[in-house]
């Protein structure tokens, strides 16, 4: 919780003459002071007046650490001089002291309401503070928060001495006004939110109260031997923090505070052992009406956060169910709801966002049953838990000490019976599927370790050293040569196996479709250089062909022609012969 930062400003005139008017006696500075203590850290307090009329004030604003600002009036008016300082001080005060969350304003006159508007848009928060009669409607609604001075008065347990505040010195406080004030400081703190406490909160606290308080004063070497001696007398009650170390503290029988959870008394014996044994695994089964009470709570509280489109998570809804519960009747204590959240979370019974039950306490959850089917749920629960510790018979025999456990009576023995019955048949069907999943895991280990085993015996070491022979040494040699290697080929090939030789066709197989997909990978990273290769070709070809045309027409290439056409000659003459 972060401290917030106060700015209190006090239109004294105002506020002074409204305690007057309404016979409330003299306005006590100390009792306003105190109470706006518990709201934050005290940063600046100023007062404006004319202090010669109210000069019987000044030591008790200077008791509490107020500056008097000075405004003369000079012959009655001037009476808005206060008003207008204080509306400069506090914009001047908004800008400059950007720290300051929280201003007070002491006063009900309606000409501040500009002020508090202003004030609200520039992101502060307002607490007013005036007399029931002389507040203004419209200031006290435009506030955050509005004290009316006529409250603080009926709170006060005690009046204050009439030489309280005319003292300089403030008298020490004796050690049972020190519990006191120990015990009213964690009553404020646990106003809004009643829960255990940090000790160093409690301090802080304090001190903003009664600066001069020390527990040394009292004898107590430090402020954990003072919580330690107010525990003995039964004032508070210590909490050790697991979390932050130290001690939690809250008022005694106050507050959510871990206790040990009562047994419920059992008729039968059995009914007794049976729950100190779901005790020992963690889920403490409560007695009927309490289980009845937290369940129907925790679905009415999440049903009411998702009609306001809020998220639930277990880390928080721990402390929501025991606050709720601490109002019902019967009332459950903290660790009686902390058990039967635990138990609906271990029963898989909180989805998540994927469907899914959650597995973390800080994820977002949601419930699908309503609050009946969420008891039978924890009834059976609490009957699994039993079964895996005790036989079926053993349960079987003795019905009516589970039903006592389960109802807190032994009336309902047949809805106990349909409970136990469901449950042993949900667990041997697991069973079931369990071992049929095993038997099929078992049965291929088997069949691969037996394949495994003939192709090892398949193999043997005479035909693995096996080395081909080269045809073409063969071939060169003699006759005699040839029918030694044939025969030595022959009796290679009876060594084989079958398997070597399928073998050793796969292996062929795959360098030839390597080879193939390399192949088919060249060509078609060169199929570009190719075309311009046949490209190229083509226009050579037809260049040749130009190049022959256009020599059969020169008449150099006609004095070799008679040559070529030599042998013709001859034949003709033949021809003309036969003819003759």
């Amino acid at each position: 919780m972060k401290e917030q930062n106060l700015c209190i400003l006090i239109d004294f005139e105002n506020i002074a003459a409204g305690t007057e008017r309404e016979n409330l006696g003299r306005f006590n500075t100390k009792l306003v002071m105190n109470h706006l203590k518990e709201k934050g850290r005290v940063v600046i307090a100023r007062a404006y007046g004319d202090w010669g009329r109210f000069a019987k004030f000044k030591q008790a604003l200077l008791e509490q650490g107020i500056s008097m600002m000075e405004l003369t009036s000079y012959r009655g008016q001037d009476k808005n001089r206060a008003d207008i300082a204080l509306v400069v001080d506090a914009m001047e005060l908004v800008y400059s002291r950007p720290h300051i969350q929280t201003f007070v304003l002491l006063s009900g006159d309606s000409d501040f309401t500009p002020l508090v508007m202003k004030l609200r848009e520039l992101d502060k928060r307002i607490i007013g503070l005036g007399t029931r009669k002389a507040t203004s409607r419209l200031l006290a609604s435009s506030c955050d928060e509005f004290i009316f001075y006529d409250n603080l008065l009926k709170r006060s347990h005690r009046e204050e001495e009439s030489n309280d505040e005319t003292s300089l010195s403030p008298k020490p406080i004796t050690s049972q006004e020190a519990f006191t004030l120990l015990v009213d400081t964690i009553k404020v703190i646990q106003r809004d939110e009643p829960r255990p406490v940090s000790a160093g909160m409690v301090k802080q606290f304090i001190l903003r109260k009664t600066p001069t308080f020390d527990e040394t004063d009292f004898g107590y070497s430090g402020f954990t031997d003072f919580l330690e001696a107010a525990d003995k007398a039964q004032l508070v009650q210590l909490i050790n923090n697991d979390k932050g170390g130290g001690y939690l503290v809250s008022i005694k029988g106050n507050g959510p505070i871990v206790q040990k959870v009562e047994l419920p008394k059992y008729k039968n014996p059995l009914a007794q052992a049976f729950s100190e044994k779901l005790i020992e695994d963690g889920f403490h089964p409560t007695k009927h009406f309490t289980r009845h009470t937290v369940v129907h709570e925790f679905v009415d509280h999440i049903l009411e956060r998702r009609a306001k489109k809020k998220r639930s998570t277990l880390v928080f809804t721990y402390g929501d169910i025991a606050r709720r519960c601490r109002k019902t009747e019967p009332s459950a204590s903290t660790s009686e709801v902390d058990s039967i959240l635990n138990a609906l979370y271990k029963a898989g019974e909180l989805y998540g966002n994927d469907q899914k039950p959650i597995r973390s306490k800080k994820a977002n959850f949601t419930i699908k049953k309503d609050a009946e089917e969420l008891l039978k749920t924890l009834r059976s629960f609490y009957v699994e838990l039993l079964v895996k510790h005790h036989e079926e018979g053993f349960l079987a025999e003795n019905i009516e000490a589970l039903c006592e456990l389960l109802w807190n009576d032994t009336i309902h023995i047949e809805e106990t019976k349909a409970i136990l019955q469901a449950v042993i048949a949900a667990q041997t069907s697991d069973a079931e599927s369990e071992n049929g999943k095993l038997a099929s895991t078992t049965t291929l280990d088997t069949v691969e370790t037996n394949s495994k085993e003939k192709a090892s015996s398949s193999t043997t070491p005479d035909a693995v050293n096996n080395e081909p022979i080269n045809q073409s040494d063969s071939s060169r040699a003699g006759d005699g040569d040839d029918k030694e290697t044939t025969e030595d080929i022959k009796t290679d090939d009876d060594a084989k196996t079958t398997s070597e030789r399928v073998t050793e066709k796969k292996t062929a197989a795959k360098k030839t479709t390597r080879r193939k997909s390399s192949a088919s990978t060249k060509t078609t990273e060169e199929s570009p250089t190719t075309k311009t290769k046949t490209k190229r070709a083509t226009a050579r070809k037809k260049t040749t062909k130009t190049t022959k045309t256009a020599a059969a027409e020169s008449p150099a290439d006609s004095t070799e022609s008679p040559q070529s056409e030599e042998p013709k000659k001859p034949v003709k003459k033949a021809a003309s012969t036969t003819k003759n």
